[in-house]
């Protein structure tokens, strides 16, 4: 009796295994790997214990990154904040896509970072770290749009509670 109870458990594990399991050429197919280029552009804000949030000027952008395979990619940007106060972020982060469908990916993002800045004649350059969240909305099999929110913390003030965020979109190209 129990030959008979366990012969179609036998069974079905295999297939429930087989339809659950993509096979690796239908993976590979569906795998969005090679490089993509943005331009993007939003506001930037800055936060401390002290002041609150102060919102900025226009932030403006561009990116390079490599997608290895489904979840991993590899990106760097550049960006200035236009204001009295001209500096620029670059940075270099792994990126992680979280959710994916069709014609929509979720992703979160961290990485190191420089922040360089000018004002009344002298400069500085902070070292900083960033993770943000955003996504990829497919306009066509190439031409994507995406939004995105980016905090940065300066490495040498982590325990002052300042940060700056970034709320872009950017417009994309795969090849």
């Amino acid at each position: 009796m129990n030959q008979k109870r366990s012969l179609p458990i036998r069974i079905l594990i295999p297939v429930v295994f087989a339809l659950l399991v993509p096979s690796s050429a239908a993976f590979a197919q569906a795998d969005p790997h090679g490089f993509a280029v943005e331009l993007f552009g939003g506001y930037f804000a800055g936060y401390t214990s002290s002041r609150g949030i102060t919102v900025h000027d226009d932030t403006l952008g561009v990116r390079a990154s490599y997608r290895f395979n489904r979840v991993w990619a590899v990106e760097a940007a550049v960006s200035r904040v236009n204001e009295d106060l001209v500096f620029w972020n670059d940075e270099i982060s792994l990126k992680a896509y979280l959710l994916q469908r069709d014609h929509f990916g979720l992703f979160a993002l961290a990485g190191p970072g420089l922040q360089r800045a000018k004002f009344a004649g002298s400069s500085y350059n902070a070292k900083t770290v960033h993770a943000g969240i955003g996504a990829d909305f497919a306009l066509s099999p190439k031409l994507y749009l995406r939004p995105e929110i980016i905090d940065r913390w300066p490495y040498d003030f982590l325990n002052n509670r300042y940060r700056t965020t970034d709320y872009s979109i950017g417009i994309g190209w795969r090849f």
